[in-house]
């Protein structure tokens, strides 16, 4: 996905946990900060704050905002990312838009109780 995004804008949204940041100010400087600390590593950013705690990083060539999304989820600060509608949250995993989490959570514990099952049966 990153390749297909070769030299386009693209936009990486990001939220800030809200103990961290509860003014636009605060985050300003939190997300300039990373901006500095994103152009050391030669990855040049856009900041524009949306509210208190949203921000959108704008990147010139696309294919590096699945870095830039990256480095943001490694910010203890970070609640989530998103990317072409595709949100990762603090943990790195991905959530496909309209999928309740609950459900998916469901469907693993039910395959997990499958699972033991066949072990105790000795079935494949």
């Amino acid at each position: 996905m990153a390749m297909s995004k070769k030299g386009k804008p693209t936009m990486v949204f990001f939220n800030v946990k809200q103990q961290y940041c509860d003014s636009e100010k605060q985050l300003a400087k939190l997300s300039s900060g990373w901006a500095s600390l994103l152009l050391n590593g030669n990855i040049q950013v856009q900041n524009f704050p949306v509210s208190t705690n949203r921000a959108i990083f704008m990147v010139q060539d696309g294919s590096l905002s699945f870095e830039v999304k990256n480095f943001l989820l490694k910010q203890k600060e970070v609640e989530s990312v998103s990317i072409d509608q595709q949100t990762w949250d603090e943990s790195g995993e991905a959530s496909v838009p309209g999928q309740d989490k609950g459900k998916k959570k469901a469907k693993e514990g039910s395959k997990k109780k499958g699972n033991d099952l066949k072990k105790v049966l000795c079935v494949d």
